[in-house]
């Protein structure tokens, strides 16, 4: 049946893409360069500031937030500020210990 084309998909589709996602840096690429890709059940706002975070690029963080308010710009205003909320608290916490 359809078992050799399921089994191709899995091992040249899906495999390396999940296994290239293992990766923050990976996930923020995506998450920021190829909208409707992956972003469609959690806010990705916080995932990408969070990397950032962790990775100590306070510049992403600045050249994040414009990328993405660009994007938000035809989003409900509920969602604009949560991007907004999530700016603020990611720049105001940047000195804290990880």
């Amino acid at each position: 049946m359809a078992g050799k084309e399921i089994k191709a998909f899995v091992l040249e589709t899906v495999l390396p893409y999940v296994l290239m996602h293992k990766e923050p840096l990976a996930i923020r690429s995506t998450l920021l360069h190829e909208p409707g890709r992956a972003d469609g059940w959690f806010p990705i706002e916080a995932t990408i500031f969070a990397i950032d975070f962790l990775c100590r690029k306070r510049d992403w963080v600045t050249e994040d937030h414009k990328i993405l308010r660009e994007r938000y710009a035809k989003f409900t205003q509920a969602k604009r500020d949560e991007l907004e909320e999530r700016y603020a608290i990611t720049t105001a916490r940047w000195d804290d210990a990880i």
